[in-house]
């Protein structure tokens, strides 16, 4: 489970720099935390790219994502 949320983590850290990309304001509260009130916008990786060699980074796969609470497969 703890492998889990630490990937969780990573990917937040993802999105979030994207979303900043956007020029989008986000705190550390409504992004550090799962409630069903709140919008879940992640990746899902085949791997945690902080845990492989950093020459398999390239072969991490994106298994699917979750945006505002749906899940979207890769096809």
């Amino acid at each position: 489970m703890q492998k889990y949320i630490l990937a969780l983590v990573i990917l937040i850290s993802v999105n979030i720099y994207s979303e900043n990309l956007n020029n989008k304001i986000i705190t550390a509260k409504e992004i550090l935390t799962l409630d069903p009130a709140k919008n879940a916008n992640f990746t899902i990786l085949s791997a945690n790219p902080l845990t492989i060699d950093s020459l398999d980074i390239k072969n991490i796969k994106i298994m699917g994502a979750i945006v505002e609470g749906r899940f979207f497969s890769t096809p």
